[in-house]
Parts: structure tokens; C-alpha cells; sequence
């Protein structure tokens, strides 16, 4: 696998020197010393980045976009993701949690994710260039958040269109689910989708698409 484009939403510091080699341009966020986070490498030229929710705000995560040329055309790509629900994988562990905490911080992510859903629905649905969106939702096709993005200029899941099987990407115990998902606009042929579960790099499966700009 050698794409054009990676993104990340975590990685460690220690990759970061390895694919610098291979990639022209990277952007970032930096804020420990021991993990980047939403890392893209692009071999096509960055040509813009704006930081569109503040992480700094009630354990956000920080979201952004970046303008990339390619060719002779430009296109907005979205690296997001959205609150995390920081619950244990195990069945046990949530037990021992108890129903009450759960409940609690289930009702706080909701209102996170809306709030954040609301700025990315306006910020897409102000973006001159075809776009492709594509991170972690901390939820699943079902949800609130998925719906309302990928109805926003009417997005393809790049899953529904060309991938296969259950397509998890997240490795709960006994309950494989898809949580991280790539969006993109109508002027976009989605070629292919595959989802990495060989690959270790983290408790998610990484997501690969072939696309072709119309």
C-alpha cells in the first residue's frame, strides 16, 4: 500500500520521521511530546489549513481541513474526530463502571458530538471544492452524526459504495463495529474500499479507498 494521502487522527511521535521521507507535505497537531495528532502526509501540495474546532475546550478533539491541489484542481479534505465516549472495551470493565456513570457520560458526548456536528455541517457546506471527509466518529451509521454529515451535499460512504462484509473497523470485544468512516463529495468515482485488518497500528482498522476526481 503506498497512497497518495494518509490521514491520521493519533500516532505516535516516533512514525512520524519515517513517512516524513516518503511525503512531501504533513500537517499536524503537536500538544504532548509523545503523540502527534490528525497527522496528514500528502504527496500532493497543501495549499491551505484551518483549525475548525478548538480542542482546548471540554476534552474536545480537535478537528481541521486542509486544501490540497491535485492537478489542476483543489479539493478540501476534512480530519476529523469527533468526542470520544473513553469507555472500556471489555464487558466487565463497563459493568464495574456502573449504569449511572455511563448514562452520565453518554449524555455528555451526545451534546459534545451535535455542537460539533453543527460547525463541520456549516464548514462543509461552505467549501467551494468537491470534499472528502474522513476520520473517527466515535459512533456508528446509525447515529445522529453520521446521518446528518453524509447528508450534507449529499456524501457516498465510500463503504456502501464499493466495500464488503461488515466493514468494522473498531475491535470491541465480540461486537465488531464501524465507527471511522471516509465521506466524499458527488464529484468523486470511488474506485475502491478495503479495510486493513492486518495492520496493528492501533485498536482500529485503517481504511483504504481508491478515488477519482470527476
Amino acid at each position: 500500500v503506498n497512497p497518495d494521502i494518509i490521514v491520521f487522527q493519533e500516532m505516535s511521535y516516533a512514525l512520524l520521521k519515517g513517512l516524513k521521507s516518503k511525503y512531501n507535505y504533513v500537517t499536524y497537531i503537536q500538544d504532548d511530546p509523545g503523540k502527534l495528532h490528525k497527522p496528514i502526509f500528502s504527496k500532493f501540495k497543501i495549499v491551505k489549513y484551518k483549525a475548525i474546532i478548538d480542542a482546548s475546550k471540554n476534552n474536545r478533539k480537535q478537528t481541521y481541513y486542509i486544501d490540497i491541489k491535485v492537478d489542476n484542481e483543489l479539493i478540501r479534505l476534512f480530519n476529523i474526530h469527533l468526542s470520544s465516549f473513553i469507555f472500556e472495551k471489555n464487558v466487565k470493565d463497563l459493568k464495574a463502571r456502573g449504569l449511572e456513570s455511563i448514562v452520565q457520560r453518554v449524555d455528555q458526548v451526545f451534546l459534545q458530538h451535535q455542537e460539533e456536528v453543527s460547525i463541520l455541517k456549516k464548514e462543509i457546506e461552505k467549501s467551494p471544492y468537491p470534499v472528502i471527509v474522513a476520520g473517527d466518529f466515535n459512533n456508528n451509521a446509525f447515529s445522529y452524526d453520521y446521518n446528518t454529515i453524509k447528508n450534507v451535499k449529499d456524501l457516498k460512504d465510500t463503504f456502501l459504495e464499493k466495500g464488503n462484509g461488515f466493514g468494522s473497523t473498531y475491535k470491541f470485544k465480540y461486537f465488531p463495529t464501524r465507527i471511522d468512516f471516509v465521506m466524499v463529495a458527488n464529484e468523486f468515482e470511488v474506485i475502491s474500499h478495503e479495510v486493513l485488518d492486518t495492520i496493528h497500528f492501533s485498536d482500529h482498522n485503517p481504511i483504504v479507498t481508491q478515488l477519482k476526481l470527476n
